[in-house]
């Protein structure tokens, strides 16, 4: 098995051998496996014998366990409402945190059908339908905008609070991150 990076899972990964003497019967069953993340698997026979083998009766049973829950994301968070678990009607409660580091969206204040979704910060609101907060920035710094988020870049930056752009950034692979918060003299660095 294999995970989405295509990096081999060896907990879920083996092989069977035939062990028989020639003409006799061998069953090769593997014990149910749990999956635990998303990824491949591959399952083939092989005979790289100089003699002729019978593989008959492959079976796989593939046992699909429930979906917690699956998000797709407009660029700046608005979620994909059609390609998202919602679409599969999932009896899951539904994940209120799940964007910009557990900000809460708003998004069932409105019963008319405005599909008005914006993220409550302590701060002010942010909009992912435009990629903008709706109010100026309570701490301005020198940015695109006083209503920009996150520094137009919504990957790298992260802004829970509504008031000040965290910057996380890891250092050439080395395990290494760091956070930083404010600037000038009231910069704090965590590392």
């Amino acid at each position: 098995m294999f995970d989405d990076q295509f990096n081999m899972v060896s907990s879920n990964s083996g092989t069977r051998q035939v062990q028989a003497s020639p003409g006799a019967l061998q069953t090769l069953a593997v014990s149910a496996m749990t999956i635990k993340s998303t990824g491949f698997i591959y399952i083939y026979v092989s005979n790289e014998s100089g003699q002729d083998v019978y593989f008959d009766n492959l079976v796989v049973n593939h046992t699909s366990g429930p979906l917690l829950e699956e998000t797709h994301y407009y660029p700046f968070g608005l979620v994909m409402q059609g390609v998202s678990d919602k679409a599969l009607k999932s009896q899951y409660a539904e994940n209120k945190y799940h964007f910009n580091n557990g900000t809460e969206p708003q998004n069932k204040e409105f019963s008319d059908g405005s599909r008005l979704e914006l993220y409550s910060t302590q701060y002010r609101m942010y909009d992912p339908q435009i990629g903008r907060f709706n109010i100026l920035d309570p701490k301005p710094a020198d940015s695109v905008s006083l209503y920009a988020a996150f520094y137009n870049n919504l990957i790298r930056y992260n802004d829970p609070l509504g008031d000040t752009t965290r910057v996380y950034v890891e250092t050439s692979g080395a395990g290494h991150a760091w956070i930083s918060t404010g600037e000038g003299d009231k910069m704090t660095v965590y590392s």
